[in-house]
């Protein structure tokens, strides 16, 4: 069994709306995943601009019409104009049909868990569900708001931490999508 990665891609929606992503697989999957969400470029989303929910809801709907079963977690960021916000940020198994985000620690299986605030920010991790609550609440101080990334890492090594997602709303009058990736020790950072 090959060990799990992240990989991440941004691209736009058929209709126009940048989104970023990242998703965790195993290590032999990669370029294949990257192959198959590039095709987020033929997605509609269709979205009710009044509705916060259903700009989630859409993000998650399509997103797995296209996702591979070997995908194991998946985050997504994406900023749709006039919407009303915070929303636009959703984190977790994609085959799972996803909560609202509200302060829980919820598994998604493979040994992955997610935290997440209503308006974010959201946390994946490889690990249990009480390693999970502990590092949420030193990362995030707000709605939509992280702590420094150079902290963040800390916190992750301090916890034998190999893989883990944090992710921010993309729309929204205080949102700024963003998506953070550790893996193994390596942090990549991507905004919309």
């Amino acid at each position: 069994m090959c060990k799990d990665i992240i990989f991440v891609f941004s691209s736009k929606t058929l209709d126009g709306y940048p989104v970023i992503g990242a998703g965790i697989c195993e290590e032999v999957y990669k370029l294949e995943g990257l192959n198959v969400f590039s095709r987020i470029n033929t997605l509609s989303l269709d979205i009710n601009t009044d509705d916060p929910y259903d700009v989630d809801f859409k993000l998650h709907e399509r997103i797995a019409e296209i996702s591979p079963n070997y995908v194991k977690g998946l985050a997504l960021s994406t900023y749709v104009p006039n919407a009303k916000g915070p929303t636009g940020g959703i984190i977790g198994n994609p085959f799972i049909i996803g909560k609202t985000a509200d302060n829980n620690i919820y598994d998604v299986g493979n040994g992955y868990c997610v935290a997440a605030l209503p308006g974010g920010p959201g946390l994946m991790i490889k690990g249990e569900k009480a390693v999970a609550k502990n590092i949420f609440s030193e990362i995030a101080v707000g709605e939509n708001k992280i702590i420094p990334i150079s902290k963040i890492e800390q916190i992750l090594k301090n916890n034998n931490i190999d893989i883990a997602i944090i992710i921010k709303d993309g729309t929204g009058s205080l949102e700024n999508g963003i998506i953070m990736t550790y893996c193994f020790g390596e942090t990549e950072y991507i905004s919309i």
